[in-house]
């Protein structure tokens, strides 16, 4: 089988690629330090049978693989390893197309488990990957999608287009946000939704 992981972090990503050949020998794993180092790979080398890709690579950009395999029309299976083991992240990967997402910090018998499920077509997610709170039933999946973007520094037009919502969806949200964490400024909200554990 031919893996492709996509991650800036070299020692962990030759690590996993070393795990998962040692698991078996028929895998052949390669790693890219970027998303367009992605592209170019598949369009040289051909698509691979999965896509190991930490999401918090490139800020957002790691999303737009999603973007690219789409117009492929291409079927590859996509694992999300993140040490951000957000369920908002989880949500997003998974609404994006990703059919498994766990954290680095999995055990190795974990990562082998979730890497052999997407290669069997099947999908995975890493449970538990946050303790629900009071304040996770009243702010939704997409105000906490709002509420990556706006970490990640986009400002309401940029999280309008990643999101393909309006600029005043986004204010809107925003007001809610703001009212539900008790705060009154982007950065206070950011400061809140990682306290809460909603990125």
């Amino acid at each position: 089988m031919k893996i492709l992981i996509i991650d800036d972090q070299i020692l962990f990503a030759e690590g996993l690629k070393n795990l998962i050949e040692s698991y078996d020998e028929s895998n052949q794993v390669e790693c890219v330090d970027n998303v367009d180092n992605g592209y170019t790979y598949i369009e040289d080398k051909g698509k691979p049978d999965l896509i190991l890709l930490d999401i918090n690579i490139d800020g957002v950009r790691g999303f737009r693989l999603f973007e690219y395999l789409n117009r492929l029309d291409s079927k590859i299976p996509v694992l999300i390893i993140s040490a951000n083991d957000s369920p908002t992240i989880a949500t997003m990967a998974m609404e994006k197309g990703a059919l498994g997402f766990i954290s680095k910090c999995s055990q190795i018998e974990v990562m082998l488990e979730a890497v052999q499920k997407l290669l069997s077509g099947e999908s995975y997610l890493c449970k538990p990957l946050s303790e629900n709170t009071e304040i996770h039933g009243q702010v939704t999946t997409r105000q906490q999608e709002v509420l990556y973007l706006l970490s990640q520094g986009l400002l309401n037009k940029q999280i309008a287009s990643e999101l393909n919502i309006s600029a005043n969806t986004v204010k809107a949200h925003l007001h809610d946000l703001f009212k539900h964490l008790k705060v009154s400024n982007r950065t206070a909200a950011v400061k809140s939704a990682q306290r809460y554990g909603l990125i």
